[in-house]
């Protein structure tokens, strides 16, 4: 059997999705379980770009408060900024900007993160810092805010999750 993926396209410049209606979701109402520190998010990508967003979570306004799961250095990056001036970052050890298919995922229990790619380990790291949010929150695939950062290339499959899933769940995924 042949599998053949088609994902949306994002042509590196002004694309990508986030929820419109309302402009923002607001976390304690509308996702109650959300959970800050303990999260997954998974998606298949095909690209050969760098310092691109997949999957980004921030308030606007001051102090910023922001995760963003991208490519940076053709491997996958966690940024976390928790609101009091520190970024961090963690970032895999696999390059996945090669104008392939790949399966992603980064999976945070706490202060530890896991990378897969294609179903294998990426890499791991730990986080200083832990984000913290206001009760409005933005969430953009394709970019970091709209127009800033954005992704070129192909994303399909976005899934965010409010747990930290297994290896095994990853594996299933691939």
């Amino acid at each position: 059997m042949e599998w053949t993926f088609v994902g949306l396209g994002f042509d590196g410049s002004n694309d990508y999705i986030t929820n419109t209606t309302p402009d923002y979701v607001n976390i304690g109402t509308d996702l109650p379980a959300f959970n800050l520190t303990t999260y997954s998010i998974s998606a298949w990508i095909k690209t050969t770009g760098d310092y691109l967003t997949i999957f980004s979570n921030h308030n606007e306004g001051a102090p910023a408060r922001e995760y963003i799961f991208q490519i940076f250095g053709g491997k996958l990056r966690l940024w976390v900024n928790n609101g009091s001036g520190n970024e961090v970052f963690v970032s895999g050890s696999v390059n996945v900007n090669d104008g392939n298919w790949n399966h992603v995922a980064v999976v945070v229990n706490g202060t530890s993160v896991m990378f897969y790619v294609n179903g294998a380990s990426g890499g791991s790291g730990t986080l200083l810092k832990t984000p913290t949010f206001s009760a409005t929150s933005k969430i953009v695939i394709g970019a970091y805010a709209p127009g800033t950062r954005p992704f070129s290339g192909l994303l399909d499959e976005v899934q965010f999750y409010n747990t930290d899933i297994s290896s095994g769940n990853v594996a299933t995924l691939y």
